[in-house]
């Protein structure tokens, strides 16, 4: 069996528009004199036509403790794995269960939404994990 890897290249225009918002700076100009890289390469980061030199990312990774898939693909870390978020969902889908059981919630509601309440628990998850977040960031 072949698999194919799908390999996604950063945005460098991207890349480059958060790390200058990290440091708040609306130019390359001001990027480019804090960390001393030539302001070509950056204009061209910022044109697409190079990517974000790797040791920039890294220096920024670790002097603003971002993880490297937001600062290259602007995705949101996620505190739990999979099977961590997959327990706690069916977690909250069984209290709602109970909910029914105790006759606070209609068993239709159950039922007829369950892909409705799927997605609520989900969100519900993204929420907790957003709040732990703010939390570690205050700390």
């Amino acid at each position: 069996m072949n698999q194919h890897l799908e390999v996604r290249e950063p945005d460098s225009k991207a890349v480059l528009e958060r790390i200058m918002g990290l440091y708040g700076f609306s130019r390359p100009r001001e990027l480019a004199n804090h960390f001393g890289i030539d302001e070509s390469t950056l204009s061209k980061c910022k044109k697409g036509e190079r990517e974000v030199p790797k040791n920039l990312i890294r220096k920024v990774k670790f002097d603003k403790n971002v993880s490297l898939d937001w600062l290259e693909y602007g995705e949101k870390p996620h505190l739990f794995d999979d099977y961590t978020r997959t327990e706690m969902q069916l977690g909250i889908l069984s209290g709602l269960a109970k909910t029914s059981r105790l006759k606070l919630l209609p068993k239709e509601v159950l039922r007829q939404d369950l892909i409705l309440l799927e997605s609520a628990a989900a969100l519900i998850i993204e929420s907790i994990e957003e709040r732990i977040m703010q939390k570690k960031e205050i700390a």
